[in-house]
């Protein structure tokens, strides 16, 4: 303690508990500091506090690593979708959509076509459905590298985005406590059943992404039944490879609604890799030949309905026009006539058709519409990505 004479020592306190005797430089009788003094030890308190504090922000922003090397903050920002290596061709695909970076569309009426041919059948429609589940989980995953999001209902937008970005006029959603409803529009024909078992999986994929576990999704009102929309929802879905009915009367009806008047004044534009990535399910191997066999009768039925409405057998040359307006229409596929009179045409793919299930598909169609008038090469040429099968009238 001071002793209370003169100018006696001053004592401070540390943290450690110990004590220490101070410079009574500039100190008052019993240890009261000058004022001048005291002035003068609060401004370099407030000094040094200033400079503590700033050492701290200057760590903060720049930690250094144990070695001595300097970093820097990490700062989260939209990935480019540029920058995603796609592992797989529907990867590849949905990263086209969502990129638009789609050089030519696709028509309404293909999409329509590849959507019926996708679901015709039990085991059609559940591979299908699995199709676009796998599809629906990439879709979100890649989305969720983007935006970061905090809770599932977020993602919901994006989900109804990358559909108008495939081709839908317009799309909505409603997010119940129970369930989540999803609304697509678009034009097309009544064709007496719900088309979209492969949109159903997407949404159901997902959505199951999101959440965490598996979500049911069900396509409970179809534009193409009469309904002005068609609504996708979570609550009480059914199973959607248990519902069977005959998808003979879908093909006839689309053949129909193509045949009447102009139908490239109908129809929707979609993204071609939005129907590329549709055709993935129907190219499957085990069931090609019957996808093929549905083609060929789909353009067999094209051509009845053609010569009832001429009421007379089409010439070769009305033949050949047919053949070109369907296929073009229906984006199987290129077909350059050069001689309509001798049937002498070539049909041409780009790379994002160069499977040789697909050339097999359009071949089946071509078969249908031209009948017994159709010859081909058996050998398929490729040059510059680009290729081509030469289809040749039959001698008889």
């Amino acid at each position: 303690m001071p002793s209370g004479k003169g100018y006696g020592h001053v004592w401070r306190r540390h943290a450690s508990g110990k004590t220490k005797i101070g410079n009574p430089k500039n100190k008052t009788l019993h240890g009261k500091a000058h004022p001048k003094a005291k002035k003068a030890m609060n401004n370099k308190r407030t000094k040094n506090a200033k400079i503590y504090a700033g050492i701290r922000l200057h760590k903060a922003l720049r930690p250094e690593r144990p070695n001595g090397e300097k970093t820097t903050k990490h700062v989260h920002s939209n990935q480019d979708m540029h920058a995603v290596i796609p592992k797989s061709i529907n990867e590849a695909l949905i990263l086209d959509i969502l990129g638009n970076r789609d050089a030519v569309s696709a028509s309404g009426e293909s999409v329509l076509l590849a959507q019926i041919l996708s679901s015709f059948t039990k085991s059609m429609r559940k591979l299908s459905y699995m199709a676009g589940i796998s599809n629906g989980m990439f879709l979100y995953r890649i989305n969720k590298l983007q935006k970061r999001y905090a809770w599932y209902q977020d993602s919901i937008k994006d989900l109804s985005e990358f559909f108008e970005k495939a081709g839908y006029i317009a799309s909505s959603y409603d997010i119940f406590p129970d369930k989540v409803v999803i609304k697509l529009y678009g034009t097309g024909p009544d064709l007496g059943g719900n088309m979209h078992v492969f949109e159903s999986g997407v949404i159901s994929g997902f959505l199951t992404a999101a959440i965490g576990h598996y979500v049911p999704v069900s396509e409970e009102e179809c534009r193409h039944s009469g309904a002005s929309y068609c609504r996708f929802s979570t609550s009480n879905s059914k199973s959607a490879e248990g519902v069977d009915k005959g998808h003979l009367r879908h093909i006839n009806a689309l053949a129909k609604y193509i045949s009447d008047g102009n139908p490239q004044a109908k129809s929707g534009k979609f993204s071609k890799s939005y129907l590329n990535l549709i055709y993935q399910v129907i190219m499957e191997r085990e069931y090609l030949d019957n996808m093929k066999d549905l083609l060929g009768y789909f353009g067999k039925t094209i051509l009845q309905m053609s010569n009832a409405r001429k009421s007379k057998k089409l010439k070769v040359g009305d033949l050949a026009a047919l053949a070109q307006q369907n296929i073009n229409l229906l984006n199987l596929g290129k077909l350059n006539i050069k001689s309509a009179n001798a049937l002498d045409a070539e049909l041409m793919f780009d790379s994002s058709q160069s499977r040789s299930e697909f050339v097999e598909l359009a071949v089946a169609f071509l078969s249908g519409v031209l009948g017994k008038n159709m010859a081909r090469d058996a050998k398929l040429k490729s040059e510059n990505d680009l290729y081509s099968i030469r289809i040749n009238k039959k001698n008889k």
